[in-house]
């Protein structure tokens, strides 16, 4: 992918402002619309991170959506994602638990609707965050490319914390950027690895179902 630097950052100065400005005025009001609400906040989310990239491809003569990173053997990448999940959620979902202070066992995992893993937030993440920012930095090299878009990455969370998560502590937030962060890593190895988005989105899906049980 061609990497035209003041495209990128126009897309992320949009990217980060359009964020902030909605989680801050209207996130949690749509919330508590219930099921219309996240719908709502589902579409929204579209609008701010990829509608704009409709507009980044045909300035950069992207070809396809599909070259981000959807294409190849589609079984066997869902297969793949599927084991690295499970290998993930294996190791995670203890760590969590000790971070949390909680015995590891059944009984410190509640039951959470599965639609919280498989949103089409995770979906929208990976090909802003993998699919376009990661390949588009592969210009500086593999190891900036990374740590360049993980590091984009833990900033989009930042938002909401500020915002909406006001009480957590120093700890709390060194805690959770941390393993934002090295999510952020995994998911950006995992695709330079096998090239394809399939397997971030199961992963970070797993991810996020771990974040949503383990309480």
């Amino acid at each position: 992918m061609r990497h035209n630097h003041k495209i990128t950052f126009a897309y992320l100065l949009w990217l980060y402002l359009a964020w902030t400005v909605y989680v801050g005025s209207m996130y949690q009001s749509l919330i508590s619309y219930g099921v219309y609400g996240e719908i709502i906040g589902e579409l929204v989310r579209f609008i701010i991170y990829i509608v704009p990239l409709f507009w980044v491809f045909q300035k950069i003569e992207f070809p396809r959506f599909t070259d981000l990173g959807f294409h190849g053997n589609f079984i066997k990448n869902i297969s793949i994602g599927i084991v690295a999940s499970i290998i993930f959620i294996a190791i995670a979902a203890p760590l969590t638990m000790l971070s949390k202070g909680m015995d590891i066992g059944v009984d410190s995992i509640s039951v959470a609707p599965i639609w919280v893993a498989l949103s089409f937030a995770v979906v929208i993440e990976e090909i802003v965050f993998r699919g376009y920012l990661l390949n588009s930095f592969l210009c500086y090299g593999k190891a900036k490319a990374v740590l360049m878009s993980s590091i984009l990455f833990l900033l989009i969370h930042f938002p909401g914390w500020w915002l909406l998560e006001s009480h957590l502590s120093l700890a709390s937030w060194i805690m959770t950027s941390g393993s934002i962060f090295i999510l952020g890593v995994i998911l950006s190895i995992l695709f330079l690895r096998f090239n394809s988005l399939w397997i971030c989105i199961l992963v970070h899906s797993a991810n996020n179902l771990v974040a949503a049980t383990v309480r």
